[in-house]
């Protein structure tokens, strides 16, 4: 039994450095695949064509959605609602008094 011993002694030490190169490649592999990552976001950029005598008055984000309170100049507002990545109105919402 005792014969064993360096032979077995032998495969542990292998074993483990085994394990140790594989987790060294595996922390570098991720390290190297996250910084790959490209987490910053690409919004539309161009005009927005309002009619004449409109303004935006206001505007909030939240997330890829941009919604702008617009003052059409004869008393009336509207929120117009955009996608901020692609610039397409998603929609509008005519504001006005309740009958």
């Amino acid at each position: 039994m005792t014969q064993n011993v360096p032979g077995l002694k032998v495969l542990v030490i292998v074993m483990g450095a085994l394990i140790v190169a594989g987790l060294g490649v595996l922390a570098v592999t991720v390290v190297q695949r996250a910084s790959e990552l490209d987490l910053s976001p690409e919004y539309a950029t161009g005009a927005i064509a309002l009619p004449l005598g409109q303004r935006v008055r206001g505007m909030v984000a939240d997330g890829d959605v941009l919604t702008l309170l617009v003052d059409h100049g004869d008393g009336g507002q509207s929120l117009v609602t955009l996608d901020r990545r692609s610039g397409q109105v998603l929609g509008t919402l005519t504001l006005g008094e309740a009958p």
